[in-house]
């Protein structure tokens, strides 16, 4: 009955599969059919076979976004070829990440490998999860809605990435231990829209107590009134979102963006990583980089002390500039206009504490109302957005 059940599922029907992707220079956040995942943005090419040494293949399936190990065959990829991707590739030496004073999102592998390889390593999973099987070939038909920094953001650059994903079909082999499943990718759309733009619909749809820090700073001025999402919807929003590489500053007015007013710059809790990653590097003669650095900023490491010494000045230097664009951008892109300033992201978390009450006393000198987005939050604003925009589209 066993081998019937398995013959079952050796090729099964294609399945439409939908994709929201934040492609951060730190980690890929995505949801994958409404489940979330977040993953390193990196891999490393490597050659010739891996072993595997785990027989059980409950574990490999379990711990796959861990240890991903694929093969892509892809014309939206400079050479086809094996890739270790996520937590797997930053054990191995240095990996592959975005540049962040250079790179380009649209014309980047990077991108490409990522969400390839991450979504068919989580549909895997979920097939699995439901048929307690391994199926040798999947087909997916893929609706992805993904984003690039608002610098970076034309429709030349938007088309180009969208065409990448969708113009031909990808093959991801993934090695589940030591078998292998074929994942043939289509993209039946790839919506390219600019990073941040999307947040205001995270940030009117929110849990309740996402809301609760801004309710209590500003209980005075709210007379009583219980702030919720729906405050949001009527208001002119400067957003600074501050990421790994760039910051983007969106402007929107009545939840719209106004897309000639949203801009972004090459700042970010990267940039003083980055930094802080030569001085150390200059100091202990090693090569360590960006995302090998912050590793060791986290974890216990004979290098921590000098690392955390170092990225606390950097912090500091970058905060400035960002204070300094937000000056820039609210005078020049909102002309004065924006009623709140709301900023989130992963680096708004990395310099808060040099960041916070720099912006609040911005905001207060101009009698702006300050929503910093809380840290169980901020991460994930740009993804869920997506996901609430699609949900709503989808229901009209």
């Amino acid at each position: 009955m066993e081998d019937v059940k398995m013959e079952q599922t050796q090729v099964l029907d294609m399945l439409a599969i939908n994709v929201e992707a934040d492609l951060g220079n730190s980690n890929l956040k995505i949801f994958v059919n409404n489940e979330y995942v977040t993953v390193p943005n990196v891999f490393k090419r490597v050659h010739g076979a891996i072993e595997s040494y785990e027989p059980d293949i409950d574990k490999n399936v379990m711990n796959l976004l861990d240890e991903l190990y694929v093969h892509i065959t892809s014309c939206a990829i400079e050479r086809d070829g094996s890739f270790l991707v996520g937590e797997r590739a930053m054990k191995k030496g240095r990996p592959k990440g975005m540049n962040i004073d250079y790179g380009k999102k649209h014309a980047e592998d990077l991108p490409i490998i990522s969400v390839l390889s991450v979504v068919a390593a989580k549909v895997i999973q979920q097939i699995y999860k439901e048929k307690k099987t391994l199926p040798k070939v999947l087909s997916l038909n893929v609706d992805l809605i993904t984003a690039i920094p608002a610098s970076q953001h034309t429709p030349d650059t938007a088309k180009m990435l969208s065409n990448r994903f969708q113009e031909k079909e990808h093959v991801v082999i993934v090695y589940v231990g030591g078998e292998k499943v074929t994942v043939q990718i289509e993209f039946s759309r790839a919506r390219v829209t600019k990073e941040g733009a999307t947040s205001l619909f995270a940030m009117i749809d929110g849990e309740q107590d996402m809301y609760k820090e801004f309710q209590n700073l500003y209980q005075e001025k709210l007379k009583g009134i219980e702030v919720t999402g729906e405050y949001f919807t009527n208001k002119k929003i400067l957003h600074v979102d501050i990421g790994d590489g760039t910051t983007e500053y969106i402007y929107t007015i009545n939840q719209k963006p106004v897309l000639g007013n949203c801009t972004g710059e090459r700042q970010g809790i990267g940039h003083a990583l980055e930094k802080a990653c030569k001085l150390l590097n200059k100091k202990r003669d090693t090569n360590y980089n960006r995302h090998q650095f912050a590793q060791i900023v986290l974890h216990d490491n004979k290098d921590q002390e000098d690392a955390q010494g170092f990225l606390y000045e950097t912090r500091y230097e970058e905060s400035e500039s960002i204070i300094e664009s937000v000056e820039e951008k609210y005078n020049e892109e909102t002309a004065g206009q924006a009623e709140i300033i709301a900023v989130y992201g992963g680096g708004s978390i990395g310099l808060r504490a040099e960041f916070y009450n720099k912006i609040l006393k911005f905001c207060d000198k101009r009698n702006i109302l300050l929503f910093y987005v809380p840290e169980k939050y901020a991460i994930t604003m740009n993804p869920l957005g997506m996901n609430k925009l699609r949900k709503a589209m989808d229901s009209k």
